[in-house]
Protein backbone atom coordinates (compact mmCIF):
# COMPACT_ATOMS: atom_id res chain seq x y z
CA UNK A 1 0.00 0.00 0.00
CA UNK A 2 1.31 3.29 -1.10
CA UNK A 3 0.31 6.75 0.22
CA UNK A 4 1.41 10.40 0.33
CA UNK A 5 1.01 14.04 0.93
CA UNK A 6 -2.48 13.76 -0.79
CA UNK A 7 -3.72 11.62 2.08
CA UNK A 8 -2.82 14.38 4.26
CA UNK A 9 -5.29 17.20 5.14
CA UNK A 10 -2.97 20.27 4.07
CA UNK A 11 -5.91 22.42 6.10
CA UNK A 12 -4.90 21.04 9.64
CA UNK A 13 -2.97 23.22 11.88
CA UNK A 14 1.11 22.26 12.01
CA UNK A 15 0.72 23.24 16.08
CA UNK A 16 -1.27 19.54 15.84
CA UNK A 17 1.48 17.49 14.71
CA UNK A 18 3.37 18.40 17.52
CA UNK A 19 4.12 16.33 20.95
CA UNK A 20 6.20 15.58 23.35
CA UNK A 21 8.05 12.75 23.95
CA UNK A 22 7.31 11.28 27.22
CA UNK A 23 10.39 8.68 27.74
CA UNK A 24 7.59 6.01 29.19
CA UNK A 25 7.51 2.74 27.71
CA UNK A 26 9.74 3.41 24.71
CA UNK A 27 8.14 6.73 23.49
CA UNK A 28 11.86 8.51 23.09
CA UNK A 29 12.28 9.55 19.49
CA UNK A 30 12.72 12.84 18.77
CA UNK A 31 12.47 14.43 15.44
CA UNK A 32 9.79 13.86 12.44
CA UNK A 33 8.09 10.52 11.53
CA UNK A 34 6.11 10.00 9.17
CA UNK A 35 4.49 6.35 8.72
CA UNK A 36 1.60 3.83 8.07
CA UNK A 37 -0.11 3.04 10.64
CA UNK A 38 -3.62 1.05 10.82
CA UNK A 39 -3.78 1.77 6.41
CA UNK A 40 -3.06 5.63 8.00
CA UNK A 41 -0.57 7.91 6.96
CA UNK A 42 0.52 9.73 9.84
CA UNK A 43 3.06 12.50 10.72
CA UNK A 44 4.01 13.68 14.41
CA UNK A 45 6.57 16.02 14.91
CA UNK A 46 8.29 14.60 18.15
CA UNK A 47 9.93 17.59 20.80
CA UNK A 48 12.07 16.49 23.42
CA UNK A 49 10.77 16.14 27.10
CA UNK A 50 9.92 19.83 28.81
CA UNK A 51 9.96 21.38 24.88
CA UNK A 52 7.41 24.52 25.12
CA UNK A 53 5.20 23.68 22.57
CA UNK A 54 4.12 25.96 19.82
CA UNK A 55 0.88 27.49 20.56
CA UNK A 56 0.39 29.40 16.63
CA UNK A 57 1.18 28.32 13.39
CA UNK A 58 3.83 31.15 12.81
CA UNK A 59 5.45 29.60 16.08
CA UNK A 60 4.73 25.74 14.93
CA UNK A 61 6.71 26.60 11.76
CA UNK A 62 9.71 28.48 13.68
CA UNK A 63 10.14 25.46 16.09
CA UNK A 64 9.98 23.07 13.24
CA UNK A 65 12.78 24.41 11.21
CA UNK A 66 14.52 24.97 14.82
CA UNK A 67 13.86 21.12 15.71
CA UNK A 68 15.54 19.85 12.39
CA UNK A 69 18.31 22.32 12.54
CA UNK A 70 19.09 21.02 16.20
CA UNK A 71 19.42 17.40 15.12
CA UNK A 72 21.01 18.28 12.26
CA UNK A 73 23.89 20.25 13.63
CA UNK A 74 23.95 17.77 16.40
CA UNK A 75 23.61 13.76 15.26
CA UNK A 76 26.31 12.38 12.77
CA UNK A 77 26.10 8.97 11.38
CA UNK A 78 28.31 7.37 13.79
CA UNK A 79 25.82 8.68 16.95
CA UNK A 80 22.62 7.52 14.52
CA UNK A 81 24.07 3.96 13.86
CA UNK A 82 25.75 3.35 16.72
CA UNK A 83 22.87 4.41 19.29
CA UNK A 84 19.83 3.56 17.70
CA UNK A 85 18.55 0.25 18.41
CA UNK A 86 15.26 0.05 17.14
CA UNK A 87 14.22 -1.05 13.77
CA UNK A 88 14.28 2.88 12.92
CA UNK A 89 18.02 3.37 12.84
CA UNK A 90 19.01 2.53 9.00
CA UNK A 91 15.97 4.84 7.70
CA UNK A 92 17.36 7.72 10.16
CA UNK A 93 21.02 7.00 8.49
CA UNK A 94 19.32 7.08 5.05
CA UNK A 95 16.70 10.41 5.18
CA UNK A 96 18.50 13.76 3.43
CA UNK A 97 16.53 15.82 5.01
CA UNK A 98 17.96 18.61 3.58
CA UNK A 99 18.33 17.70 0.25
CA UNK A 100 14.79 17.58 -0.26
CA UNK A 101 14.30 21.24 1.50
CA UNK A 102 17.20 22.14 -0.66
CA UNK A 103 15.05 21.10 -4.24
CA UNK A 104 11.89 22.00 -2.38
CA UNK A 105 13.26 25.48 -2.03
CA UNK A 106 14.56 26.05 -5.81
CA UNK A 107 11.13 24.98 -6.75
CA UNK A 108 9.53 28.00 -4.92
CA UNK A 109 11.76 30.35 -5.76
CA UNK A 110 11.82 29.53 -10.06
CA UNK A 111 7.55 28.61 -9.57
CA UNK A 112 8.59 25.70 -11.95
CA UNK A 113 11.12 22.86 -12.79
CA UNK A 114 14.53 23.66 -13.06
CA UNK A 115 15.44 24.27 -17.37
CA UNK A 116 18.29 24.24 -18.94
CA UNK A 117 18.64 27.79 -20.37
CA UNK A 118 19.91 28.15 -23.77
CA UNK A 119 21.88 30.83 -25.39
CA UNK A 120 19.94 32.09 -28.98
CA UNK A 121 20.72 35.14 -30.66
CA UNK A 122 18.40 36.48 -33.13
CA UNK A 123 18.51 39.16 -36.01
CA UNK A 124 15.98 42.02 -34.51
CA UNK A 125 16.35 45.58 -34.78
CA UNK A 126 15.52 46.27 -31.01
CA UNK A 127 17.03 45.50 -27.82
CA UNK A 128 20.50 44.46 -26.52
CA UNK A 129 22.55 43.70 -28.53
CA UNK A 130 25.88 41.60 -28.26
CA UNK A 131 27.84 43.54 -30.34
CA UNK A 132 30.29 40.61 -30.91
CA UNK A 133 27.62 38.37 -32.41
CA UNK A 134 26.53 41.59 -34.48
CA UNK A 135 29.70 42.36 -36.11
CA UNK A 136 30.24 38.46 -36.77
CA UNK A 137 27.11 37.95 -38.05
CA UNK A 138 25.17 41.03 -39.56
CA UNK A 139 26.79 43.08 -42.67
CA UNK A 140 26.87 47.04 -41.86
CA UNK A 141 25.56 49.91 -44.24
CA UNK A 142 28.53 51.77 -45.66
CA UNK A 143 27.90 55.51 -45.21
CA UNK A 144 30.13 58.73 -45.78
CA UNK A 145 30.97 58.80 -41.88
CA UNK A 146 31.22 54.94 -41.37
CA UNK A 147 29.41 52.32 -40.50
CA UNK A 148 25.96 51.97 -39.74
CA UNK A 149 24.11 49.15 -38.30
CA UNK A 150 20.46 48.66 -38.76
CA UNK A 151 20.21 45.13 -37.59
CA UNK A 152 21.63 43.73 -34.07
CA UNK A 153 21.92 40.08 -32.97
CA UNK A 154 19.90 40.42 -30.24
CA UNK A 155 20.10 37.20 -27.10
CA UNK A 156 17.30 35.47 -26.81
CA UNK A 157 17.14 32.88 -23.62
CA UNK A 158 15.03 29.81 -24.96
CA UNK A 159 13.90 26.89 -22.04
CA UNK A 160 14.46 23.65 -23.40
CA UNK A 161 11.34 21.44 -22.12
CA UNK A 162 13.10 18.26 -23.73
CA UNK A 163 15.99 18.29 -21.59
CA UNK A 164 16.61 15.61 -19.26
CA UNK A 165 17.35 18.35 -16.56
CA UNK A 166 13.74 19.14 -16.55
CA UNK A 167 12.26 15.67 -16.48
CA UNK A 168 14.32 14.96 -13.40
CA UNK A 169 13.45 18.18 -11.60
CA UNK A 170 9.84 17.06 -12.06
CA UNK A 171 10.26 13.77 -10.41
CA UNK A 172 12.55 15.24 -7.47
CA UNK A 173 10.04 17.64 -6.98
CA UNK A 174 7.41 15.47 -6.60
CA UNK A 175 9.42 13.06 -4.23
CA UNK A 176 9.94 16.03 -2.15
CA UNK A 177 6.60 17.43 -1.87
CA UNK A 178 5.13 13.98 -1.02
CA UNK A 179 7.76 14.07 1.99
CA UNK A 180 7.93 17.34 3.32
CA UNK A 181 5.28 19.67 1.16
CA UNK A 182 2.90 19.28 4.28
CA UNK A 183 5.29 21.51 6.54
CA UNK A 184 4.97 24.24 3.70
CA UNK A 185 0.85 23.66 3.13
CA UNK A 186 1.90 22.85 -0.63
CA UNK A 187 -0.49 20.45 -2.52
CA UNK A 188 1.49 17.85 -4.84
CA UNK A 189 2.18 18.24 -7.94
CA UNK A 190 0.96 15.88 -10.75
CA UNK A 191 2.66 12.28 -10.45
CA UNK A 192 5.56 11.60 -13.12
CA UNK A 193 4.91 8.36 -14.98
CA UNK A 194 8.99 7.34 -15.21
CA UNK A 195 10.11 3.21 -14.23
CA UNK A 196 13.13 2.67 -13.26
CA UNK A 197 14.99 5.34 -14.41
CA UNK A 198 16.64 6.77 -11.53
CA UNK A 199 20.43 5.46 -12.15
CA UNK A 200 20.23 6.82 -15.54
CA UNK A 201 18.99 10.12 -13.61
CA UNK A 202 21.64 10.16 -11.00
CA UNK A 203 24.24 9.50 -14.05
CA UNK A 204 23.08 12.22 -16.10
CA UNK A 205 23.33 14.44 -12.57
CA UNK A 206 26.78 13.31 -12.41
CA UNK A 207 27.64 14.78 -15.54
CA UNK A 208 26.07 17.93 -14.86
CA UNK A 209 28.17 18.53 -11.45
CA UNK A 210 31.52 17.47 -13.89
CA UNK A 211 30.73 20.24 -16.11
CA UNK A 212 28.30 23.39 -14.11
CA UNK A 213 31.09 25.63 -12.47
CA UNK A 214 28.10 27.34 -10.38
CA UNK A 215 28.18 26.11 -6.65
CA UNK A 216 24.61 26.46 -6.42
CA UNK A 217 23.74 24.43 -9.47
CA UNK A 218 26.12 21.85 -8.01
CA UNK A 219 24.49 21.65 -4.64
CA UNK A 220 21.26 21.21 -6.40
CA UNK A 221 22.30 18.55 -8.84
CA UNK A 222 23.93 17.04 -6.08
CA UNK A 223 20.75 17.31 -3.66
CA UNK A 224 18.82 15.90 -6.50
CA UNK A 225 20.85 12.32 -6.15
CA UNK A 226 20.32 12.07 -2.70
CA UNK A 227 16.85 11.98 -3.30
CA UNK A 228 16.93 9.72 -5.92
CA UNK A 229 19.36 7.54 -3.82
CA UNK A 230 16.68 7.38 -0.82
CA UNK A 231 14.00 6.04 -3.37
CA UNK A 232 16.05 3.48 -4.68
CA UNK A 233 17.59 2.21 -1.23
CA UNK A 234 14.84 2.70 1.80
CA UNK A 235 12.84 -0.52 2.42
CA UNK A 236 9.62 1.80 1.86
CA UNK A 237 10.61 4.58 0.69
CA UNK A 238 7.39 6.16 1.25
CA UNK A 239 7.98 6.09 4.97
CA UNK A 240 10.57 8.17 6.51
CA UNK A 241 12.11 9.25 10.21
CA UNK A 242 14.55 11.92 10.98
CA UNK A 243 15.53 11.96 14.37
CA UNK A 244 17.20 10.10 17.45
CA UNK A 245 15.82 7.69 20.27
CA UNK A 246 18.85 9.31 22.64
CA UNK A 247 18.22 12.83 22.92
CA UNK A 248 20.17 12.50 25.95
CA UNK A 249 23.48 13.17 23.89
CA UNK A 250 22.32 16.17 21.86
CA UNK A 251 21.28 18.01 25.05
CA UNK A 252 25.31 16.98 26.22
CA UNK A 253 26.08 18.05 23.41
CA UNK A 254 23.89 21.34 23.68
CA UNK A 255 25.03 22.41 26.96
CA UNK A 256 28.71 21.66 26.17
CA UNK A 257 28.57 23.32 23.09
CA UNK A 258 26.72 26.50 24.87
CA UNK A 259 28.88 27.07 28.01
CA UNK A 260 31.87 24.91 27.87
CA UNK A 261 35.27 25.67 27.21
CA UNK A 262 37.36 23.74 24.69
CA UNK A 263 39.98 22.27 26.43
CA UNK A 264 37.71 20.59 28.66
CA UNK A 265 40.02 17.50 28.58
CA UNK A 266 42.65 19.10 30.77
CA UNK A 267 40.49 19.02 33.63
CA UNK A 268 39.47 14.82 33.15
CA UNK A 269 40.74 12.76 36.57
CA UNK A 270 43.22 10.04 35.42
CA UNK A 271 44.12 6.72 37.05
CA UNK A 272 46.68 4.12 36.51
CA UNK A 273 48.23 1.35 37.23
CA UNK A 274 51.77 0.89 39.06
CA UNK A 275 52.32 -3.20 38.25
CA UNK A 276 55.31 -4.85 40.12
CA UNK A 277 55.03 -7.61 37.90
CA UNK A 278 55.49 -7.09 33.92
CA UNK A 279 57.41 -4.41 32.02
CA UNK A 280 54.66 -2.29 31.31
CA UNK A 281 52.34 -0.22 33.50
CA UNK A 282 48.81 0.67 32.74
CA UNK A 283 47.11 3.83 32.14
CA UNK A 284 43.13 3.65 32.54
CA UNK A 285 40.56 6.17 30.80
CA UNK A 286 40.42 9.36 32.03
CA UNK A 287 37.05 10.33 33.88
CA UNK A 288 35.21 12.87 31.41
CA UNK A 289 32.50 15.32 32.87
CA UNK A 290 30.66 16.50 30.01
CA UNK A 291 31.02 20.27 30.35
CA UNK A 292 33.13 22.70 32.43
CA UNK A 293 32.37 26.24 32.02
CA UNK A 294 34.62 29.02 33.32
CA UNK A 295 33.17 32.30 34.18
CA UNK A 296 35.04 34.82 36.07
CA UNK A 297 37.82 32.66 36.48
CA UNK A 298 35.80 30.57 38.65
CA UNK A 299 35.23 27.04 37.47
CA UNK A 300 31.77 25.39 37.06
CA UNK A 301 31.55 21.23 36.47
CA UNK A 302 28.24 20.72 34.44
CA UNK A 303 26.78 17.30 33.98
CA UNK A 304 23.94 17.40 31.75
CA UNK A 305 21.21 15.29 32.20
CA UNK A 306 18.31 14.41 30.32
CA UNK A 307 15.88 13.78 33.26
CA UNK A 308 12.36 13.96 33.72
CA UNK A 309 12.18 15.98 37.29
CA UNK A 310 11.63 19.13 35.54
CA UNK A 311 8.68 18.05 34.20
CA UNK A 312 7.31 16.20 36.98
CA UNK A 313 8.96 17.17 39.78
CA UNK A 314 9.22 14.09 41.27
CA UNK A 315 12.71 13.56 43.80
CA UNK A 316 12.47 9.76 41.79
CA UNK A 317 13.70 11.83 38.21
CA UNK A 318 16.77 13.91 40.05
CA UNK A 319 20.25 12.01 39.59
CA UNK A 320 21.63 9.23 41.56
CA UNK A 321 24.37 8.70 44.35
CA UNK A 322 26.84 7.17 41.08
CA UNK A 323 26.48 10.96 39.80
CA UNK A 324 26.87 12.92 42.58
CA UNK A 325 29.60 10.90 43.59
CA UNK A 326 31.53 11.39 40.11
CA UNK A 327 30.73 15.22 40.34
CA UNK A 328 33.12 15.56 43.85
CA UNK A 329 35.42 13.39 42.13
CA UNK A 330 35.48 15.68 38.68
CA UNK A 331 35.60 18.80 41.51
CA UNK A 332 38.15 17.34 43.45
CA UNK A 333 40.66 16.47 41.11
CA UNK A 334 41.11 20.09 40.21
CA UNK A 335 41.00 21.78 43.57
CA UNK A 336 43.67 18.91 44.51
CA UNK A 337 45.68 18.96 41.55
CA UNK A 338 48.87 21.14 41.72
CA UNK A 339 48.63 22.74 38.04
CA UNK A 340 45.18 24.23 39.00
CA UNK A 341 46.36 25.83 42.19
CA UNK A 342 48.11 28.87 40.73
CA UNK A 343 45.16 29.00 37.93
CA UNK A 344 42.42 29.22 40.28
CA UNK A 345 44.26 31.76 42.98
CA UNK A 346 41.81 31.37 45.71
CA UNK A 347 38.56 31.26 43.19
CA UNK A 348 35.62 28.84 43.74
CA UNK A 349 34.95 25.60 41.82
CA UNK A 350 31.61 24.68 41.52
CA UNK A 351 29.35 21.56 40.93
CA UNK A 352 25.74 21.28 38.70
CA UNK A 353 23.64 19.23 37.46
CA UNK A 354 21.70 20.64 34.21
CA UNK A 355 18.21 19.01 33.29
CA UNK A 356 15.73 20.23 31.27
CA UNK A 357 12.53 22.19 31.81
CA UNK A 358 9.60 24.87 30.84
CA UNK A 359 9.92 28.19 32.34
CA UNK A 360 5.90 27.91 31.43
CA UNK A 361 5.46 24.78 34.27
CA UNK A 362 3.26 25.02 36.83
CA UNK A 363 5.02 23.07 39.33
CA UNK A 364 7.76 25.61 39.46
CA UNK A 365 5.86 28.65 39.71
CA UNK A 366 8.10 30.95 37.40
CA UNK A 367 6.78 34.23 36.62
CA UNK A 368 10.00 35.97 35.32
CA UNK A 369 9.59 35.17 31.69
CA UNK A 370 13.56 35.19 31.11
CA UNK A 371 13.86 32.97 34.15
CA UNK A 372 15.91 30.57 32.16
CA UNK A 373 17.56 28.74 34.37
CA UNK A 374 16.08 27.73 38.09
CA UNK A 375 17.53 26.57 41.20
CA UNK A 376 16.09 23.65 42.80
CA UNK A 377 18.11 22.14 45.41
CA UNK A 378 21.61 20.81 45.98
CA UNK A 379 22.79 17.07 46.10
CA UNK A 380 24.95 15.69 49.50
CA UNK A 381 26.74 13.09 49.90
CA UNK A 382 27.10 11.41 53.18
CA UNK A 383 31.33 10.93 53.21
CA UNK A 384 31.82 14.18 52.99
CA UNK A 385 31.84 17.34 55.44
CA UNK A 386 29.89 19.08 52.55
CA UNK A 387 31.76 21.96 53.72
CA UNK A 388 32.98 22.96 50.50
CA UNK A 389 31.28 24.32 47.67
CA UNK A 390 32.19 21.76 45.44
CA UNK A 391 30.77 19.41 47.45
CA UNK A 392 26.92 20.82 47.39
CA UNK A 393 26.03 20.06 43.86
CA UNK A 394 23.32 22.33 42.58
CA UNK A 395 20.39 21.02 40.69
CA UNK A 396 19.82 23.84 38.24
CA UNK A 397 16.52 23.44 35.51
CA UNK A 398 17.50 25.23 31.99
CA UNK A 399 14.92 25.98 29.64
CA UNK A 400 15.34 23.17 27.13
CA UNK A 401 13.54 25.80 24.10
CA UNK A 402 15.74 28.65 24.86
CA UNK A 403 18.84 26.87 24.77
CA UNK A 404 18.03 24.83 21.49
CA UNK A 405 17.14 28.27 20.12
CA UNK A 406 20.45 29.56 20.68
CA UNK A 407 21.98 26.43 18.91
CA UNK A 408 25.49 28.48 19.04
CA UNK A 409 27.59 29.59 22.01
CA UNK A 410 25.61 32.33 24.11
CA UNK A 411 26.90 35.92 25.04
CA UNK A 412 28.54 36.12 28.73
CA UNK A 413 24.91 37.50 29.51
CA UNK A 414 23.31 34.98 30.04
CA UNK A 415 27.00 32.60 31.08
CA UNK A 416 26.61 35.33 33.91
CA UNK A 417 22.89 34.09 34.48
CA UNK A 418 23.65 30.57 34.68
CA UNK A 419 26.44 31.07 37.19
CA UNK A 420 24.42 33.18 39.26
CA UNK A 421 21.61 30.78 39.77
CA UNK A 422 24.62 27.97 40.20
CA UNK A 423 26.23 30.29 42.72
CA UNK A 424 22.88 31.46 44.30
CA UNK A 425 22.73 28.66 47.01
CA UNK A 426 26.23 27.83 47.91
CA UNK A 427 26.61 26.44 51.77
CA UNK A 428 23.38 25.36 53.90
CA UNK A 429 21.09 26.46 51.71
CA UNK A 430 21.00 30.17 52.39
CA UNK A 431 20.93 32.65 49.64
CA UNK A 432 24.14 34.33 48.77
Amino acid sequence: MTYSIKDIDLKKPLIEYCRNVTNIEGDTFVGIKSELSNDKHEITINFPIGYRLPKIEEEANQDIINLIEVLQSNINDEDKIDRVSNTHGLKMVKFPINSYFIVISDYLARGSYYQEIEEVYVKKTTGRANIKQTIRKITPNIQDNGFIYTDFMVNSKTYTDKEEITRISWYCIYESLSKLGWMYRLPLIEKPHFDNENRYFQRVLENKIRRVNSDKKKLLFSSMIDVLDYRDNADNPEEFYFGTNNFEYIWEKLIDKTFGIKNKQDYFPRTSWQLRYGDKDKKNFSLEPDTIMIYNDNVYVLDAKYYKYGITGLPNHLPNSSSISKQITYAEYISENKKFKEKLNNKNIYNAFLMPYSKENSLFKVDDKEKNYLNIGKALSEWKSNEKIYENIQGILVDIKDLMKNNISLPDKELMRLSAEIEKYRLGGVAK
